[in-house]
């Protein structure tokens, strides 16, 4: 009967995943063409400081809270609250911290002052995607998928709603109008999901004020379990953030113009890897229902289940990710126009589709480590991919192959990591 709830969760957050999934397309598609390529270009140099705001400012919490709830070792409303004070007190000092960095940023290292503006608008959201993240985190880790997926799609239509009805407007009057629109969007979106979590939290778990105190313990656990994950996240997102850096200062150095750079950096990270990672959100939120599982499975020495969850992450990932490059083998012309219209990014598509089967099999390696306590090795791991990525970035970048430097560089880090993971699982498989 256990093994059915399972089952049953999977099947519904696969069928969730889809239905998201779709609307993210359907956002991706009206964003990408209302927004325009100089929108597109200015949105997507910010994407990477962006994504290092928001890894610090959640400290992988979803990630976290599963992990631990999934485990059964506090009461899961202690956990919840203690959890909450942390990171909304962590939130407070990020905050606070990124208002003074914004400036130098945007003008000496992104060489566009006008970018500060949207960088100014992110900042203003971290504080309610850090409290759906917390929530999130609790319903996974007590494997509730439902208000996951409702939340989603709640997310998603206030989203296209805004695209279709509000954004071309904007886009008309001004495009730094626009595009600091859509970031404040965040605020919406996130409020609708806290209130989603909020209705399905049962009256008896509601928080009362008296009840505001944190638990010791489940502070430390939390830190120590969420600092040592969120530094392998972290990593890779500074690398994501040093690399429009690296790559505007170097091209320019060697003779490439900032139209040039900006428009193949936005092809590059707006057209090709969205299309060539799309399967990665299916593969994603089934690893979240699998970490409390081989967590659990893991601290309670049933062995035999363990080793069955960790061949079915894989395997799972695997199948969708050969499904989707087989596909996209064959329509790569198709579907980018379909989906972008555009055919701009396919030499990058052609050199990048055979690595990217390598690519889907990451993430679940990674979460299977970190679910059988060795987040440490995983920031070692993340530490050496991303060093040689930059590295391989740097040299080729010196040789004037303009964005292809970009390309080779991420080849070699996804092959890298992925040995480096799959070396050490197999250690840790036949321990078991």
């Amino acid at each position: 009967m256990k093994y059915d709830h399972f089952k049953m969760s999977i099947a519904i957050l696969l069928i969730g995943s889809i239905i998201t999934k779709i609307g993210s397309l359907i956002i991706k598609i009206l964003f990408t063409r209302i927004i325009g390529e100089t929108g597109l270009s200015y949105y997507t140099m910010i994407t990477p400081a962006a994504n290092l705001f928001i890894t610090l400012s959640t400290l992988s919490i979803p990630l976290t809270l599963s992990k631990i709830i999934g485990e059964n070792k506090y009461p899961h409303r202690e956990i919840l609250i203690s959890t909450a004070i942390t990171l909304i007190a962590i939130q407070i000092i990020l905050s606070i911290t990124y208002f003074l960095f914004i400036p130098f940023l945007a003008s000496n290292l992104l060489h566009n002052q006008k970018l500060s503006i949207i960088l100014y608008c992110l900042v203003l959201t971290l504080p309610f995607l850090s409290i759906s993240a917390i929530l999130k985190g609790y319903y996974l880790g007590r494997q509730k998928v439902i208000p996951n997926i409702i939340s989603n799609i709640i997310e998603q239509t206030i989203r296209i709603l805004f695209l279709i009805f509000i954004l071309p407007l904007l886009t008309s009057i001004n495009i730094w109008l626009a595009l600091t629109s859509y970031i404040l969007l965040s605020i919406v979106t996130e409020l609708a999901s806290i209130i989603v979590f909020s209705i399905f939290m049962p009256p008896h778990k509601k928080i009362k004020k008296n009840e505001l105190i944190i638990n010791k313990s489940i502070f430390k656990e939390v830190l120590s379990m969420s600092i040592p994950i969120t530094s392998s996240h972290i990593i890779g997102s500074i690398a994501f953030f040093l690399e429009p850096i690296i790559i505007t200062n170097i091209l320019l150095h060697k003779g490439f113009s900032i139209t040039y750079i900006s428009s193949e950096y936005a092809i590059y990270n707006a057209y090709v890897i969205p299309m060539l990672t799309l399967p990665a959100f299916f593969i994603n939120a089934m690893c979240q229902i699998f970490i409390p599982e081989i967590s659990k499975n893991n601290k309670n020495n049933n062995y035999h289940t363990l080793k069955k969850r960790i061949k079915e992450a894989i395997i799972y990932s695997f199948f969708i990710g050969l499904c989707y490059l087989l596909i996209l083998t064959f329509q790569k012309e198709f579907l980018l126009k379909f989906l972008y219209n555009t055919e701009k990014g396919l030499p990058y598509l052609n050199i990048l589709i055979p690595f990217f089967l390598l690519f889907y099999l990451e993430y679940p390696l990674h979460s299977i480590i970190e679910a059988l306590g060795h987040p440490k090795k995983i920031f070692y791991i993340s530490l050496i991919g991303i060093i040689v990525k930059i590295i391989v970035l740097i040299i080729l970048l010196l040789k004037k192959i303009g964005m292809y430097a970009l390309v080779y560089a991420e080849i070699a880090n996804i092959i890298l990591v992925v040995f480096l993971l799959s070396f050490h699982l197999a250690n840790l498989y036949r321990s078991f």
